[in-house]
C-alpha cells in the first residue's frame, strides 16, 4: 500500500512539473499575462499563485519571464520612438520624464472655503440620535 501511494505521489509530482514547464513556455508567449496563460494551460489562477508561494524556483522563473517581457516591450517602444511615433514619444515622456508627467493641483483657498466644522456634544448617556452640531462655512476676507 505504501509503495502504491509513493508511486501515485511521484506521478502527481511529474505531472505538476510538466504543467509548470508548459505554464512558463506559454507565459512567455503570452507576454506575461497570467490569466491568459492559466486559461491556455487549463489551470486556475489560484493554482498559479500556490505554485509561486510553494516553489521558489518557479516563482523566480516567472519573475525572469516578466522581466524579459518588460525589456522586450520597452525595446519595442524605443524602436517606435526612433521612428518618430508621436504618440509613443508622448507616452514615454509622460511616464519617464518628471517635467511631462500628469500634474495634480488644487486651489487651497477654494478647499478651505468649502470646509465645514461640526461640533458634537458628548452624550452623557443621552440618546445619540439627538446631538448638537454646528455647520459653518468659514468667513471670507473682503479681498476675495
Amino acid at each position: 500500500m505504501k509503495e502504491m501511494n509513493k508511486l501515485a505521489n511521484e506521478s502527481i509530482q511529474k505531472r505538476v512539473a510538466k504543467q509548470k514547464e508548459l505554464f512558463l513556455r506559454v507565459y512567455a508567449e503570452s507576454l506575461g499575462l497570467v490569466f491568459e496563460t492559466c486559461r491556455k494551460v487549463g489551470i486556475a489562477a489560484r493554482t498559479f499563485e500556490n505554485w509561486k508561494q510553494k516553489d521558489l524556483q518557479f516563482a523566480e522563473k516567472c519573475e525572469n519571464v516578466s522581466l524579459e517581457q518588460k525589456n522586450y516591450i520597452e525595446g519595442q517602444l524605443l524602436e517606435a520612438i526612433k521612428l518618430g511615433d508621436q504618440q509613443d514619444i508622448r507616452f514615454w515622456l509622460k511616464c519617464k520624464h518628471p517635467d511631462y508627467g500628469t500634474k495634480i493641483g488644487f486651489d487651497l483657498d477654494d478647499v478651505i472655503t468649502k470646509l465645514s466644522i461640526e461640533i458634537v456634544q458628548p452624550n452623557h448617556g443621552e440618546d445619540t440620535s439627538k446631538h448638537n452640531s454646528i455647520s459653518k462655512e468659514p468667513e471670507r476676507s473682503p479681498e476675495s
